[in-house]
């Protein structure tokens, strides 16, 4: 989580970019799962919802790596950057994290998702 912080508060050209793979009305705060306490998202972090990368509902599928980029570039995501994953408690940021390596970043998970960091004191939420 520490990393978290630091990448929340003190964004830099060198720090990692938070993805965050929830829908748009959980990112702004509209709607949020029973686990989360204060609803948002953290701040700095850029929202790609992860089923933005599948063919469709019906066809899970990912999309082609062009197209994969370019999603992820439109929201301020490259590859010279490390990225951090999240979501409510790590499964929808475990599709962004396959699709991101997959792609060839430097990325990592947020495990305790925003689940840990909406209920951890000190924590800045977003709307």
């Amino acid at each position: 989580m520490k990393e978290i912080s630091s990448a929340a508060s003190k964004p830099s050209p060198l720090s990692a970019v938070l993805v965050d793979a929830r829908t748009a009305e959980e990112y702004r705060g509209n709607t949020a799962a029973q686990e989360i306490t204060r609803p948002g998202h953290i701040p700095g972090a850029a929202n790609v919802y992860w089923m933005q990368g599948q063919a469709s509902k019906d066809d899970m599928s990912l999309l082609g790596e062009a197209q994969l980029r370019k999603l992820y570039e439109a929201a301020g995501i490259s590859p010279d950057r490390p990225v951090v994953t999240y979501c409510n408690t790590g499964m929808q940021a475990s599709q962004s994290y396959f699709t991101l390596k997959y792609l060839g970043y430097d990325v990592r998970m947020y495990d305790g998702s925003f689940s840990e960091w909406s209920s951890a004191q000190g924590t800045q939420v977003q709307k």
